[in-house]
């Protein structure tokens, strides 16, 4: 997608576009000097420029989410250990960060379009699709991944279901601000689906 380039923005194609058609009457056809063929053109460059600004701005939600996941869990270990042990405070911040992301990129990849989640499931992932969604299937997964990485006094302090429901509602903010689409004259994407590439997708091989 021309949203992925590094340094560039998908709007920023449709700029010469604009600027070419502003300019052109005096080199266009007979055929095609005509006023109101000329206003749909600009008004549907117009349109796919707005779409695809639209597109931009998702791509830079997606990786907000992305960056702050580590930040959602490490808040929400600080809320729910009973011990206080740096290290191992640490341990299930990365932990939660990992819980995390499969949470919202398993959420994330149910609701984008057939033709889209047909073509994510051609590519590799970089997350564990979560069959069970729920705070109590997270509170699970975590107290098992810990059970002996961390302190015995620190596991038996820790809130485990707490912690699971502070991450499933850091999950549904994160859902919330990826929902609907974005429809262009000629083609429409989820939000869902700009957060997947961007966010769930292993990065491409050489």
């Amino acid at each position: 997608m021309p949203w992925m380039q590094p340094g560039k923005t998908a709007a920023s194609q449709t700029d010469d576009l604009t600027r070419s058609l502003a300019k052109a009457p005096d080199g266009l056809t007979e055929e095609s000097r005509r006023l109101p063929d000329l206003v749909a053109v600009m008004q549907r460059a117009q349109a796919t420029k707005a779409a695809l600004q639209e597109v931009d701005a998702a791509a830079v939600v997606a990786e907000n989410i992305g960056a702050g996941m580590a930040s959602d869990a490490a808040l929400g270990v600080s809320r729910n250990a009973g011990v206080r042990n740096s290290a191992d405070e640490q341990k299930v911040a990365v932990l939660g960060e990992e819980v995390l992301k499969d949470l919202v990129c398993s959420v994330a990849t149910d609701v984008v379009a057939p033709e889209e989640k047909s073509e994510i499931d051609q590519n590799a992932t970089a997350f564990t699709y979560m069959l069970d969604k729920s705070a109590e299937a997270i509170r699970r997964t975590l107290f098992a991944k810990s059970a002996f990485s961390v302190g015995a006094a620190f596991y038996r302090g820790f809130q485990w279901g707490s912690y699971g429901a502070d991450l499933a509602k850091d999950a549904n903010r994160h859902l919330a601000s990826i929902g609907g689409q974005v429809r262009s004259p000629d083609w429409q994407i989820t939000r869902a689906y700009v957060f997947v590439v961007k966010t769930c997708m292993a990065p491409p091989t050489r």
